[in-house]
């Protein structure tokens, strides 16, 4: 497991530099260690599509991919589910979607792929909280 915690904290830095930093590309809000933190822990008592499900709050914001002003941004759990999926994305854990839940759901009934992805995003969870230690919590 360490060995692909080890492969993903490049990735994991990147994504968090790009995605979830501040302007100053030296922060991040607080709110993002905890969501972070607790998404593991969902995965194993929740599991796979509930926890999906619930860090899915895409109705609380509008396109905020093109939001010029990331400081008043509000902190969401869809910011961590897009950022853990870019960083499946650049390391090939993953094929081609925008949507976690969606490609999760297309692949519910098939066990060895549910458990596959519930690794996968359990280990960049964890590179990705790695990573945020190296930014200011604000």
């Amino acid at each position: 497991m360490m060995k692909n915690i080890e492969k993903l904290l490049p990735a994991a830095m990147n994504v968090a530099t790009d995605n979830l930093a501040r302007t100053d590309r030296k922060s991040v809000s607080k709110e993002y260690d905890g969501y972070v933190a607790s998404f593991a822990p969902s995965l194993i008592t929740a599991g796979l599509l509930p926890t999906l499900s619930f860090y899915s709050d895409r109705h609380k914001i509008s396109d905020d991919k093109n939001d010029a002003d990331r400081e008043k941004r509000e902190p969401r759990r869809i910011h961590v589910l897009n950022a853990l999926l870019d960083i499946l994305k650049k390391v090939n854990l993953i094929g081609a979607t925008d949507d976690l839940l969606d490609h999760a759901l297309a692949h519910k009934d098939h066990a060895h792929s549910q458990r596959q992805l519930r690794k996968s995003l359990t280990d960049a969870s964890i590179a990705l909280k790695l990573a945020l230690r190296n930014f200011k919590q604000i």
